[in-house]
């Protein structure tokens, strides 16, 4: 049970859930951020536009190690600075105005605070304006937490999430049943079949994981279904083909949102596997060859970029793995690491802001768990979890900016399905109860 590839897409999903309990160690939100939207005025002077906020009031929080950015971007050209560090751990103030110098009318230009922790990415925070003229406005704020994964609060904490066949056989109505990882709030949401493959990101880069699914069929029927937390609105790309796998979603040009993508394996041994993604940036789809029939895709930032690297793992021989990474900045790579047979569990563990390599293995009835971190290249080893029930559903939830080791164990007793999480905050044990025997623990997409 414990390892993804032993699974069908269609799960069979019964019983009833069980009441949450247990509640989670958190790390504080960690942000800096605009604290209200201030009044702007964009004018012309002697051929220069200036675009001026009247002020720049900003609160933050739980900021004693985190560090901020701002990013200044002027009708498309971009201008980082920092990183800083805030003055408190927590406060407020408000600077004085902020003058920006667009080249030309329509004027576009937001300053971005983005708040990093360990090098990962955990708040944004950005003020923006739109001038097509001289004259006056109030800024538009948009925030939220970043880079979380099965986070559908956006308070920077993965949330317990399952899905079950609520509608009954392999077509049956599937509903997702969310429990909030701060506290014993929890949300229904009906979403997809039970034949769906479970796809949840943030697609429309609000800081909040959308409800999403894939569905299998022929070319121009597959697609993926997504409910937009943003606003609410229910949208269907046509994208892939039955045999696709679409677990690999991720941000693969960098812009904040999450792009809808598939793996094509070859089709024969050894034959060429592709990466097909659509960016959300421009919806330009990309075919990227990387990869044969037989290897896994081990998604995710390995070189800490902001973008989606290209991985696979692959028998190497003599019962050594081997995964091979084609990263956007930093190059390809190969790193023997692990057995062939072992499943792939991708997270940022040591909070560097790149994935590290990480597998589980079942054994002596136990689920061993080897990370190798890319802050150092140490390898270490822990058994959490059994091998005979057990779901890895690792993800952030204690919001400390590192993957923590979980799994979820089903029971065929009332109320004892639950959540087991390792914590990274403080190497804590926590206990969620939360499902029951016959769902399916949505982390669990991400393994591979």
């Amino acid at each position: 049970m414990w390892s993804s590839r032993l699974l069908g897409p269609a799960v069979v999903l019964a019983a009833l859930l069980a009441a949450p309990a247990n509640a989670i160690v958190i790390d504080p939100q960690i942000y800096y951020r605009w604290a209200s939207a201030p009044g702007y005025t964009c004018s012309t002077s002697a051929g220069t536009i200036t675009v001026l906020f009247a002020s720049q009031p900003v609160e933050w929080n739980d900021m004693a190690v985190a560090q901020f950015k701002i990013i200044y971007v002027t009708n498309g050209v971009t201008v980082p600075t920092g990183p800083y560090s805030a003055p408190t751990a927590s406060g407020s103030l408000v600077y004085g105005t902020l003058a920006l110098h667009p080249p030309a009318y329509p004027a576009n230009v937001t300053a971005r605070i983005e708040t990093y922790l360990g090098g990962t990415l955990k708040y944004e925070s950005s003020m923006s304006a739109t001038c097509s003229g001289d004259g006056s406005g109030t800024a538009t704020i948009v925030e939220g937490a970043r880079g979380t994964p099965i986070d559908f609060t956006g308070d920077g904490r993965s949330d317990f999430s399952i899905v079950r066949n609520t509608g009954g056989g392999p077509s049956g109505a599937i509903t997702w049943w969310t429990g909030d990882a701060a506290s014993t709030a929890y949300s229904t949401q009906l979403w997809g079949i039970a034949s769906d493959f479970f796809v949840p990101a943030d697609y429309d880069g609000d800081g909040k994981t959308d409800f999403a699914i894939w569905r299998s069929g022929a070319a121009g029927v597959a697609g993926f279904w997504i409910l937009r937390s943003s606003d609410g609105v229910a949208t269907f790309t046509p994208f892939g083909q039955t045999g696709d796998d679409p677990s690999v979603v991720g941000d693969y040009d960098g812009d904040g949102k999450a792009d809808i993508a598939v793996y094509r394996a070859g089709a024969s041994a050894g034959a060429q596997s592709y990466w097909i993604y659509k960016r959300s940036s421009d919806g330009v789809v990309v075919t990227m060859p990387w990869g044969s029939n037989g290897d896994f895709p081990a998604p995710g930032d390995y070189d800490g970029d902001g973008k989606a690297d290209f991985a696979i793992q692959r028998n190497g021989g003599g019962g050594q793995a081997i995964f091979w990474i084609k990263q956007t900045t930093d190059g390809i790579i190969n790193v023997p690491f692990g057995t062939p047979t072992d499943v792939i569990v991708p997270g940022d563990y040591d909070g560097d802001g790149k994935t590290d390599l990480a597998i589980v293995r079942g054994v002596s009835g136990g689920i061993q768990w080897w990370i190798r971190r890319s802050s150092d290249l140490v390898i270490t080893a822990q058994t959490f979890g059994a091998s005979a029930t057990d779901f890895p559903t690792q993800g952030d939830y204690d919001g400390d900016g590192k993957t923590d080791i979980g799994i979820w164990r089903p029971s065929a007793t009332a109320s004892q399905s639950a959540f087991w999480i390792y914590r990274s905050l403080d190497a804590g044990v926590t206990i969620r109860q939360w499902g029951a025997n016959g769902d399916y623990p949505v982390a669990n997409y991400n393994s591979h």
